[in-house]
């Protein structure tokens, strides 16, 4: 059970920065996700769609 809850913490963090870089890369602007990260810029270089 321990080994378990290891593996999430270890996990979540991960999988949190493959969905900002996802979320960045596609343009995507949620309200309800919002994803505060100064060092993206505000402009996606894929579709050049602006949040």
């Amino acid at each position: 059970m321990a080994f378990l809850l290891l593996l999430a913490y270890s996990l979540f963090p991960m999988a949190y920065s493959l969905l900002r870089i996802a979320y960045f890369l596609f343009g995507i602007s949620d309200s309800r996700f919002p994803i505060p990260d100064s060092r993206f810029p505000a402009c996606s270089p894929l579709i050049g769609k602006c949040r």
